[in-house]
């Protein structure tokens, strides 16, 4: 939907005026939160500006961090042993190149039991 297709119903309507008063008083609110947002957080918080909204995320603990691990480990071999290409490319980060054949491969990696 296009600015003028969205704002068609309202053009000519008598509440214009005081629907623009209302959308310039919700930006200035929304560029203040956003400009003191930027001026107190810091780089070490993790920390997004949504909607108008501070939403704060709490760290992830270490169990989740030692899952994600095991669960990428395995998506990683079962990849390898079904000669997956194409997953194998998402997996690496590597952008599709079909002239070149990629080559997912752990050399030398201490691997620790999921459990």
């Amino acid at each position: 939907m296009t600015v003028d297709q969205l704002i068609e119903p309202i053009r000519h309507s008598p509440l214009l005026p005081r629907i623009v008063k209302e959308l310039q008083l919700q930006v200035a609110r929304e560029q203040q939160i956003r400009s003191r947002f930027y001026a107190e957080m810091t780089p070490d918080q993790k920390v997004e500006f949504i909607d108008g909204k501070v939403l704060f995320h709490s760290p992830a603990k270490n169990r989740h961090v030692i899952a994600t691990g095991c669960i990428f480990r395995a998506m990683s071999l079962f990849v390898e042993q079904k000669n997956l290409e194409s997953i194998r490319k998402l997996l690496s980060g590597a952008r599709p190149n079909p002239a070149k054949r990629m080559h997912y491969q752990i050399k030398n990696r201490e691997r620790k039991p999921c459990s």
